[in-house]
């Protein structure tokens, strides 16, 4: 009998491309989300419409499940340091009625997108552990961090087994993104469009790890097959900086970027995942580099693009 996955936030990037990668692995998959993508209509998935906090229609999409993929966010990593009183009263509410509903259906097993790129804060030295102390510098870094201790707590409390999946900066939406997230994507929709790109003054040098989407469902396939749970970083191990970014881009749409600079940058200056655990785990690697995965990005783009992709 095929695993029965639902997928919460199936519409946005991530769980689109989740749902993609399970339903092709056999998995038989549901989504819960407020917008059902069309595409989903050509698949023997089964959609169903509501929010994570009606109880009822939680109830009722975690009917019949082995694992819940929680793939929502209600902030994004852009978000203001300020702003935690919105992920207590958004973020961490919503997951713990998931979490309560799934002791209540005897539901065991959750998949949960950390952020990598976050949670670690600035790692100057060497690449970040899955041991490597915490320190969120924003909200929404601080949010995830909070997640995963609610997770861990009703692992201890209910035996819930849980996958934490700390991503590093990830990029390779398929649709045009209506959300200005994810720096790779919407460098590309602005040099495409002939649209300006912003970049914080002294955030050129920030050095950060960026994974494609492809690189990301095969590193989550290989860990579900092999039964892996607990913490893993999913990354490339390798640093790049935001010139490096728009340097490929330009080379490959031979274009040049408008830039336009704002205000001084106070964000991550360094911040590379350590992967070595994923790899000794399940002998997986990223296949794409920064350049191959961003020609496959921009000849998606341009095949979808009427398409919008809805992100939390």
């Amino acid at each position: 009998m095929a695993n029965r996955a639902l997928v919460i936030g199936g519409q946005g990037f991530i769980g689109f491309n989740v749902v993609m990668s399970l339903f092709n692995d056999g998995w038989n998959v549901k989504v819960l989300d407020r917008n059902i993508n069309s595409k989903f209509n050509e698949l023997s998935v089964k959609t169903i419409v509501g929010h994570v906090q009606d109880k009822d229609t939680l109830r009722l999409a975690l009917r019949d499940v082995d694992v819940v993929f929680y793939f929502i966010s209600h902030s994004l990593p852009s978000s203001s340091r300020g702003n935690l009183n919105y992920e207590l009263q958004n973020s961490l509410i919503a997951l713990d009625n998931v979490l309560e509903t799934m002791v209540d259906l005897n539901v065991k097993k959750i998949v949960f997108p950390s952020s990598g790129g976050t949670v670690y804060g600035n790692v100057e030295d060497q690449n970040a552990t899955e041991s490597t102390e915490l320190n969120p510098f924003s909200s929404y870094g601080q949010g995830k961090l909070l997640s995963e201790e609610i997770i861990k707590f009703y692992s201890r409390v209910h035996n819930i087994e849980y996958l934490i999946l700390r991503i590093s900066n990830i990029y390779g939406c398929q649709f045009y993104r209506k959300v200005e997230q994810g720096a790779v994507d919407i460098f590309i929709q602005n040099i495409l469009d002939n649209k300006p790109i912003t970049i914080w003054s002294g955030a050129e040098n920030a050095i950060r790890d960026y994974i494609f989407i492809d690189d990301f469902c095969d590193a989550l396939i290989a860990l579900l097959n092999r039964r892996k749970y607990g913490i893993y970083n999913i990354g490339t191990g390798e640093g790049k900086k935001l010139t490096d970014i728009i340097e490929v881009i330009e080379k490959i749409l031979k274009k040049e970027a408008i830039i336009v600079r704002n205000n001084n940058y106070s964000g991550i200056s360094k911040n590379v995942l350590d992967i070595s655990k994923i790899i000794k785990d399940c002998a997986w690697q990223p296949k794409f580099s920064l350049e191959e995965g961003i020609t496959k990005t921009i000849k998606r783009k341009k095949e979808n693009y009427n398409e919008i992709s809805r992100i939390y």
